[in-house]
């Protein structure tokens, strides 16, 4: 659904819980899987993947979607931005320029 679109990345997301976390075997506490990416325009604009779960921005935790939309509305074009990501059990950071 539309509320669980980050439009800014071209993902839908929902939030981690406990069940979640557990299904995943991991031991963040707080963030966002990645659930699918738009097709077409726009598309996503990082190299986030489907089951990507992002805990970080810039070094701020995200705890929930709207969390997460609330920080990205603070860039303005051209700001670097890195995301904290675990993908399969290994974190890594994808990094862009807002648009």
């Amino acid at each position: 659904p539309k509320t669980d679109l980050i439009p800014s990345l071209g993902i839908f997301v929902i939030d981690l819980d406990r069940p979640l976390a557990e299904v995943m075997a991991t031991r963040a506490q707080s963030g966002v899987i990645v659930a699918g990416l738009l097709s077409g325009e726009p598309v996503t604009l990082t190299d986030l993947a489907v089951g990507d779960l992002i805990t970080t921005i810039n070094g701020k935790a995200v705890k929930n979607k709207q969390e997460l939309l609330q920080d990205l509305n603070t860039f303005k074009t051209g700001d670097a931005i890195a995301l904290e990501v675990e993908r399969r059990g290994v974190t890594q950071y994808v990094a862009f320029e807002m648009e």
